[in-house]
């Protein structure tokens, strides 16, 4: 097939996209048992270690195809005229598109369920909180909710039974754990892993590695809300008031749910156990090393990639 300068640009980004966030994927499913093992550090960690090494697809293929290969051809490509492209790039390239488009329709399918559900719990008076950056809205419901709903301008909301059932000391605790998430940016980072537009997407081995990172992160948010022992305390009580009112099963639920009906004896354990020490902050200069090793190293790297994917192009050509 002939194409344009622009046109033989998006066909190798996107086969650059499929190939690297592939081999990037393989390797998630490689290491994920071992990130994944139990939890015998800071739980925010944990939960931070398993947000990465589920975006590797993605972050890999920002790098090399969004970034090295876009940058690499529109510096070096000639601005000639009409060439001829593979096969073998187009169905790459068609298959990054997959890719890219699925990512979209799964992430914009959760933000019109998350609307739903919000649109469904938002008829009662709003109750304002103190000490929460997010309104609270008391509903009524048969399952005891307490959830903090939307990505950038959230919304926290209590069942009244868990209003009425709770001590003052309990509901801060509550509000603690939901204003973690709220915090730690939990449903925006939920979002992505929803639209991440990689081959994972489209395996079943994606429901286990989000269902991980879920469940780490409702131990992160346990964990930051409650430092000290009475806050422990108050939390754990409040965690198992909360499943005692839940004689039903969920209904539709905001993700960021305090409890959704599961992993009660595991948060409960960790709340009453002495609190696991962190230790040392994470240092940034490795992070800043590998950067400045990328960013030095680009003109090598990026040559090269550049050069095995217009390789890539002429694949099938006569």
């Amino acid at each position: 097939m002939t194409l344009g300068f622009l046109a033989r640009g998006l066909v190798l980004v996107l086969a650059g996209h499929a190939v690297v966030s592939t081999i990037a994927a393989v390797g998630v499913v490689v290491l994920w048992p071992r990130v994944r093992r139990p939890l015998d550090a800071s739980a925010v960690r944990f939960a931070n270690r398993l947000f990465l090494v589920r975006m590797a697809p993605l972050m890999a293929s920002l790098a090399v195809a969004w970034c090295g290969l876009a940058v690499s051809y529109a510096l070096w490509e000639p601005r000639t005229g009409d060439e001829r492209v593979g096969p073998m790039s187009l169905t790459l390239a068609a298959a990054g598109a997959a890719l890219v488009a699925s990512g979209l329709w799964r992430a914009g399918r959760s933000v019109l369920s998350s609307r739903r559900i919000q649109h469904r719990l938002l008829t009662c008076a709003q109750v304002p909180q103190p000490h929460v950056s997010v309104p609270a809205i008391v509903v009524e419901s048969a399952f005891p909710i307490v959830a903090l709903a939307g990505v950038f301008m959230s919304r926290l909301f209590v069942a009244r039974t868990v209003v009425e059932a709770c001590t003052a000391d309990e509901l801060r605790a509550i509000l603690a754990h939901e204003h973690a998430h709220e915090v730690a940016r939990d449903n925006l980072r939920r979002l992505t892993l929803e639209g991440s537009p990689d081959i994972l997407g489209w395996m079943r081995a994606a429901t286990a590695f989000d269902r991980d990172w879920a469940a780490a992160a409702e131990l992160a948010a346990d964990e930051a809300a409650a430092v000290h022992a009475p806050a422990r305390l108050h939390l754990a009580s409040a965690l198992v008031k909360v499943a005692r009112l839940a004689t039903t099963p969920p209904d539709a639920l905001p993700a960021s749910a305090f409890y959704a009906g599961d992993a009660l004896t595991e948060r409960v354990r960790r709340l009453l156990d002495a609190p696991v020490d962190a230790g040392a902050p994470v240092s940034p200069w490795p992070g800043c090393l590998v950067t400045l090793a990328i960013l030095v190293g680009a003109p090598v790297w990026m040559s090269s990639t550049y050069a095995a994917f217009e390789a890539l192009l002429a694949v099938g050509l006569p």
